[in-house]
C-alpha cells in the first residue's frame, strides 16, 4: 500500500495520527510531571523522534518534520493556558500574543503545504547533505535537523510558558509589554510581505526583497545565527554558483537587515 504523498493529504493525516498520540502521552504524564514546561519538552521529543522515524523510513524526506517549526509556539501558547500555575492569568495579554502566534503560524504552515506538489521531493539541503555524509546522514539528520531544531524552538518556546505562569506579569499592558507584542506584529507583517514579494518575484522576476528577520530574545537569536551562518551562506553560495551574475544581486540588497534603500 503506497502512503499519501500530496502535502495537503499527507501533512493532516501525520500530523492528526501524531497530534493524537501526544494528547494520550500527556494524560501519562500528568499524575508524574506536575511542570507542564517540562511535560511540553518530553511530549515534544517524542513528536520529533515519530516524525525523524516516519520522514526518513516511511517518506525517506526529512520535509515532514518542517511544520513542527510553526505548530510547536502555537500549541505551547494554547498548553500553557490550559494549565497555568497564575491565578491571575492577563488574559488580554495572552489573547493577543496567541493570535500573533496564530497568524504566523498559519502564514508558515501554508507555506509549507504549498510550497511542494510531493512531500517525497525533499529540500535540495536536505539532498545536498545526503551526498556528504553518506550512511551516516540518518544520525546527521536525527541530531542536526531534528533534535537540535526542537530545542532552539522549545527554548524560544519557552518565554510563553513565563508570560502564562508568572505571578509578576501586569493586567495592564505597560510599555515593555506593548513594545514585545509591537515587535510580533510586525515581524509577523514583514514575513508575509516578504514572502508574498518572493512569490511575485519568482513568477515574474521582479525585484527581490529583502530579507526580513524576526527579532526577541534567546531562541529567535539562535535561530539567526544559524540562518546567517548556516541557511543563508548555503543558498547564497548555491545561487552565486548556478548565476554569477547574482553577485551584482549581493551588492544591493542586504543579507539579513532590510534597509529599504536608504544607504545605497
Amino acid at each position: 500500500m503506497e502512503l499519501p504523498s500530496t502535502p495537503r493529504i499527507a501533512y493532516p493525516l501525520i500530523y492528526s495520527i501524531l497530534f493524537s498520540s501526544s494528547i494520550s502521552l500527556h494524560f501519562l504524564l500528568l499524575p508524574w510531571v506536575s511542570s507542564s514546561l517540562l511535560r511540553l519538552c518530553i511530549i515534544d521529543f517524542y513528536a520529533t523522534c515519530v516524525l525523524f522515524l516516519i520522514g526518513n523510513f516511511l517518506y525517506s524526506s526529512n520535509n515532514v518534520y518542517d511544520i513542527h517549526w510553526p505548530l510547536i509556539p502555537l500549541i505551547s501558547s494554547v498548553y500553557f493556558y490550559f494549565y497555568s500555575n497564575s491565578s491571575e492569568l492577563p488574559w488580554k495579554k495572552c489573547l493577543l500574543l496567541t493570535l500573533l502566534i496564530l497568524l504566523w503560524s498559519s502564514h508558515l504552515i501554508w507555506q509549507t503545504v504549498t510550497s511542494s506538489s510531493d512531500i517525497k521531493h525533499e529540500d535540495w539541503r536536505y539532498h545536498m547533505m545526503r551526498g556528504q555524509f553518506g550512511n551516516n546522514f540518518i544520525l546527521f539528520a536525527f541530531f542536526v535537523l531534528h533534535i537540535i531544531p526542537m530545542i532552539e524552538v522549545l527554548i524560544g518556546s519557552s518565554s510563553i510558558y513565563y508570560i502564562f505562569n508568572d505571578t509578576n506579569t501586569h493586567e495592564q499592558f505597560t510599555i515593555g509589554s506593548s513594545l514585545s507584542l509591537g515587535v510580533i506584529a510586525v515581524g509577523v507583517l514583514l514575513e508575509n510581505i516578504a514572502d508574498r514579494q518572493l512569490a511575485r518575484f519568482r513568477s515574474a522576476y521582479g525585484s527581490r526583497a529583502s530579507h526580513a528577520p524576526w527579532w526577541c530574545a534567546i531562541g529567535p537569536l539562535l535561530i539567526t545565527l544559524m540562518m546567517i551562518f548556516g541557511s543563508i551562506p548555503i543558498s547564497e553560495e548555491r545561487l552565486y554558483r548556478k548565476y554569477p551574475e547574482y553577485k551584482f544581486v549581493q551588492r544591493r540588497i542586504p543579507i539579513l537587515i532590510p534597509t529599504f534603500g536608504l544607504f545605497r
